[in-house]
Protein backbone atom coordinates (compact mmCIF):
# COMPACT_ATOMS: atom_id res chain seq x y z
CA UNK A 1 0.00 0.00 0.00
CA UNK A 2 1.47 3.30 -0.98
CA UNK A 3 0.59 7.09 0.80
CA UNK A 4 -1.32 7.70 -2.16
CA UNK A 5 -3.58 4.72 -1.26
CA UNK A 6 -4.27 5.79 2.07
CA UNK A 7 -7.81 7.77 2.39
CA UNK A 8 -9.81 9.79 -0.19
CA UNK A 9 -8.08 9.81 -3.24
CA UNK A 10 -6.23 13.31 -4.27
CA UNK A 11 -7.29 15.14 -7.38
CA UNK A 12 -5.31 15.50 -10.06
CA UNK A 13 -4.70 19.53 -9.27
CA UNK A 14 -3.67 18.32 -5.92
CA UNK A 15 -1.46 15.27 -7.32
CA UNK A 16 0.12 17.38 -9.80
CA UNK A 17 1.20 20.19 -7.36
CA UNK A 18 2.63 17.32 -5.21
CA UNK A 19 4.90 16.22 -7.72
CA UNK A 20 5.93 19.46 -8.91
CA UNK A 21 6.83 20.44 -5.22
CA UNK A 22 8.66 17.08 -4.62
CA UNK A 23 10.51 16.48 -7.78
CA UNK A 24 14.07 16.02 -6.76
CA UNK A 25 14.74 18.42 -9.99
CA UNK A 26 14.71 21.98 -10.15
CA UNK A 27 11.30 22.72 -12.36
CA UNK A 28 10.20 25.85 -13.78
CA UNK A 29 7.39 27.18 -16.35
CA UNK A 30 8.03 29.98 -18.59
CA UNK A 31 6.35 31.51 -21.33
CA UNK A 32 6.82 32.48 -24.54
CA UNK A 33 8.28 36.11 -23.78
CA UNK A 34 10.88 34.05 -21.15
CA UNK A 35 9.14 35.38 -18.04
CA UNK A 36 9.38 32.70 -14.82
CA UNK A 37 5.82 31.32 -14.31
CA UNK A 38 5.91 28.89 -11.59
CA UNK A 39 9.29 27.36 -10.13
CA UNK A 40 9.53 24.19 -7.13
CA UNK A 41 11.35 24.88 -4.03
CA UNK A 42 14.43 22.87 -5.94
CA UNK A 43 14.59 25.68 -7.96
CA UNK A 44 15.48 28.33 -5.10
CA UNK A 45 17.99 25.46 -3.47
CA UNK A 46 19.69 24.96 -6.74
CA UNK A 47 20.44 28.72 -7.93
CA UNK A 48 20.26 30.41 -4.35
CA UNK A 49 16.96 32.76 -5.48
CA UNK A 50 13.32 32.64 -3.57
CA UNK A 51 10.21 31.96 -5.68
CA UNK A 52 9.51 35.85 -5.13
CA UNK A 53 12.42 36.86 -6.99
CA UNK A 54 12.25 34.93 -9.59
CA UNK A 55 8.77 34.85 -10.42
CA UNK A 56 7.75 37.23 -13.34
CA UNK A 57 11.51 37.47 -14.03
CA UNK A 58 13.56 36.89 -16.91
CA UNK A 59 14.69 33.27 -17.55
CA UNK A 60 18.21 34.73 -18.43
CA UNK A 61 18.85 35.40 -14.82
CA UNK A 62 19.62 32.07 -14.28
CA UNK A 63 21.81 31.62 -17.44
CA UNK A 64 25.37 32.94 -16.84
CA UNK A 65 26.07 36.85 -17.61
CA UNK A 66 28.35 35.51 -20.98
CA UNK A 67 25.67 33.23 -22.33
CA UNK A 68 22.56 35.70 -22.17
CA UNK A 69 22.75 37.25 -25.18
CA UNK A 70 22.24 34.07 -27.36
CA UNK A 71 20.14 32.60 -24.47
CA UNK A 72 17.52 34.91 -25.68
CA UNK A 73 18.13 34.05 -29.56
CA UNK A 74 17.95 30.61 -28.66
CA UNK A 75 14.77 30.85 -26.64
CA UNK A 76 13.40 32.83 -29.75
CA UNK A 77 14.11 30.08 -32.02
CA UNK A 78 12.44 27.16 -29.40
CA UNK A 79 9.52 29.18 -29.26
CA UNK A 80 8.85 29.37 -33.42
CA UNK A 81 9.67 25.71 -33.55
CA UNK A 82 8.94 24.10 -29.53
CA UNK A 83 10.29 20.27 -29.16
CA UNK A 84 10.57 18.08 -26.88
CA UNK A 85 14.51 18.36 -25.99
CA UNK A 86 15.74 15.37 -23.46
CA UNK A 87 18.92 16.20 -21.17
CA UNK A 88 22.54 15.62 -22.30
CA UNK A 89 21.42 15.87 -25.60
CA UNK A 90 22.75 19.51 -26.48
CA UNK A 91 25.90 21.67 -26.16
CA UNK A 92 27.40 22.22 -22.52
CA UNK A 93 24.78 24.11 -20.75
CA UNK A 94 25.47 26.26 -17.83
CA UNK A 95 23.20 28.05 -15.25
CA UNK A 96 24.29 30.99 -13.05
CA UNK A 97 23.75 30.85 -8.74
CA UNK A 98 22.46 34.13 -7.02
CA UNK A 99 25.86 35.02 -6.06
CA UNK A 100 27.22 34.71 -10.04
CA UNK A 101 28.82 31.33 -9.53
CA UNK A 102 28.55 28.62 -12.49
CA UNK A 103 27.76 25.03 -12.71
CA UNK A 104 26.83 22.40 -15.41
CA UNK A 105 23.48 21.36 -16.03
CA UNK A 106 21.59 19.02 -17.99
CA UNK A 107 17.65 20.44 -19.20
CA UNK A 108 14.76 18.98 -20.34
CA UNK A 109 12.89 20.95 -22.27
CA UNK A 110 8.82 20.80 -23.14
CA UNK A 111 7.10 22.62 -24.89
CA UNK A 112 2.78 23.06 -23.17
CA UNK A 113 0.54 24.49 -25.70
CA UNK A 114 -2.40 26.41 -23.48
CA UNK A 115 -5.36 28.72 -24.45
CA UNK A 116 -2.36 31.70 -23.26
CA UNK A 117 -0.02 30.31 -25.69
CA UNK A 118 3.15 28.66 -25.43
CA UNK A 119 4.49 27.69 -21.92
CA UNK A 120 7.82 25.27 -21.50
CA UNK A 121 8.48 23.42 -18.48
CA UNK A 122 12.26 22.91 -17.91
CA UNK A 123 13.47 20.21 -15.75
CA UNK A 124 17.18 21.65 -14.67
CA UNK A 125 19.29 19.30 -12.82
CA UNK A 126 23.16 19.56 -11.51
CA UNK A 127 25.80 17.41 -13.18
CA UNK A 128 28.72 19.06 -11.70
CA UNK A 129 29.08 15.58 -9.66
CA UNK A 130 28.65 13.78 -12.97
CA UNK A 131 30.91 16.57 -14.77
CA UNK A 132 33.92 15.71 -11.82
CA UNK A 133 33.98 12.36 -12.21
CA UNK A 134 34.34 11.93 -16.05
CA UNK A 135 37.09 14.52 -15.56
CA UNK A 136 38.40 11.67 -12.88
CA UNK A 137 38.08 9.12 -15.36
CA UNK A 138 39.99 10.40 -17.98
CA UNK A 139 42.62 10.93 -16.11
CA UNK A 140 42.89 7.64 -14.66
CA UNK A 141 43.34 6.62 -18.55
CA UNK A 142 45.41 8.69 -19.76
CA UNK A 143 47.72 8.77 -16.68
CA UNK A 144 50.07 6.24 -15.38
CA UNK A 145 49.24 5.11 -11.69
CA UNK A 146 52.98 4.46 -10.46
CA UNK A 147 54.94 7.75 -11.82
CA UNK A 148 51.41 9.97 -12.29
CA UNK A 149 53.11 10.88 -15.71
CA UNK A 150 51.22 10.64 -18.94
CA UNK A 151 50.97 7.14 -20.33
CA UNK A 152 51.17 5.80 -23.95
CA UNK A 153 47.38 6.27 -24.73
CA UNK A 154 47.80 10.21 -23.96
CA UNK A 155 50.25 10.19 -26.67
Amino acid sequence: MNALSKGPRPTAQALYERLFTCSPDAIIVVDREGRILEANPQVEALFGYSCGELLGGSVEILIPERLRTAHVEHRKDYSRQPHMRPMGSALQLYGSRKNGSEFPVDIVLSPLETEDGLLVLAVIRDITERKRLEQEMRELVLTDNLTGLGNYRRL
